[in-house]
């Protein structure tokens, strides 16, 4: 399994994976194990990080239930710079009353930024939870002209 390493304002970027991305962890620096793939990933996620508008078109190993992939699935197809509710999501897999599903999905998310859970807010427009923390979570619709 590779490791790469990007440097962000909050903090490093690990990602892991080899032939397909399994993993990103905000914050915590691993130690790097590049291969081809990953300096591919390492490129985009650094445009990414420059303001730059990419399209993260990378493989990736998903973990979850049934409904939980479903929940990921509508989640990266939010376009960058643009934000949707937990219940919006909910709403999209056929039950509005699943908002804290949906939001407890976005907890279990190995692979922030990808799956752009950071797009997810509250009914009341506020930022809610994140993985990585609220820092990086303004952080990255900061980058994205959101906010």
């Amino acid at each position: 399994m590779g490791v790469i390493v990007i440097e962000a304002e909050p903090g490093p970027v690990s990602v892991v994976g080899e032939g397909a991305i399994r993993e990103v962890r905000l914050g915590i620096r691993l130690p790097e194990e590049p291969d081809d793939f990953l300096f591919q990933v390492k490129d985009t996620l650094l445009r990414y990080f420059k303001g730059e508008k990419v399209e993260f078109s990378f493989p990736l190993i998903i973990e979850g239930t049934e409904l939980e992939q479903k929940v990921y699935k509508i989640v990266s197809r939010i376009p960058y710079g643009e934000t949707r509710t937990y219940k919006e999501v909910a709403e999209q897999l056929g039950n509005p009353h699943l908002a804290r599903f949906v939001g407890n999905t976005m907890k279990k998310n190995k692979i922030p930024i990808l799956i752009p859970c950071h797009r997810v807010l509250r009914s009341d427009g506020t930022l809610g939870g994140f993985s990585g923390g609220t820092k990086w979570k303004r952080y990255l619709l900061s980058l994205e002209g959101v906010i």
